[in-house]
């Protein structure tokens, strides 16, 4: 565990720190330190690797998971989700850019005008190291010539590995998820739902009081 590394790497440090009783050939006290530094670094790497492996664990059964509606997520799905998207922020605050989605593809579909909410995506793809297929001109698409919503998805599925969806008509996600076999994003459909708003909402009033993840029911 956490604690358990960090007691070890006490004892570590208690141990250095201590005077030695032993001979004090600058050779050994250099080839003893040199040891110590390199299991205090390796402990590290094995916590480092734990932790990982810990929150991949932890979040495995979100991956290829698509998100029609806030009701599909239980609370330690919403808790993983915003705790995710802390990590990701502090990312970017301190590095700019990662490679996390590096070699991975977005397709954006928005059937209609959307800034903040394209313009969120698109950053966040970007920013994470993914590279982004946007189509927000419908006039300029197939669309324009009656292509269906189910044959636009079909084609973009082969394109992405994601796919993230703006729609004027309720219930839209829907049916392109019917025919979508990678992970679908519903960024709105009419008057349907916008989950990623509302999850986007939660995580700044969590950022603020965080005890709300911690309540006995989600509302």
């Amino acid at each position: 565990t956490q604690s358990t590394w960090g007691h070890r790497c006490e004892q570590y440090s208690l141990y250095i720190s201590r005077p030695s009783k032993m001979s004090l050939d600058p050779k050994s006290t250099l080839v003893s330190t040199a040891s110590l530094a390199a299991g205090v670094a390796a402990g590290y790497v094995a916590y480092r690797w734990w932790k990982k492996r810990t929150w991949n664990q932890k979040v495995a059964h979100l991956k290829g998971s698509s998100l029609l509606s806030v009701d599909s997520l239980s609370k330690q799905d919403i808790a993983c989700v915003v705790e995710l998207g802390g990590l990701c922020k502090e990312l970017v605050m301190t590095q700019g850019t990662t490679r996390i989605l590096q070699d991975k593809v977005m397709a954006a579909l928005f059937y209609e005008p959307s800034t903040r909410t394209r313009c969120s995506f698109e950053t966040a793809m970007k920013r994470l190291g993914g590279q982004v297929v946007l189509v927000d001109n419908m006039h300029t698409s197939s669309v324009s010539k009656g292509e269906t919503l189910e044959d636009t998805i079909k084609m973009m599925r082969s394109y992405a590995d994601v796919v993230v969806m703006r729609h004027p008509e309720k219930g839209a996600a829907k049916r392109a998820l019917a025919v979508c076999d990678v992970p679908l994003l519903n960024a709105g459909d009419g008057t349907g739902e916008h989950p990623t708003q509302s999850m986007l909402d939660l995580y700044t009033i969590a950022s603020f009081y965080p005890h709300i993840l911690t309540h006995t029911h989600t509302h």
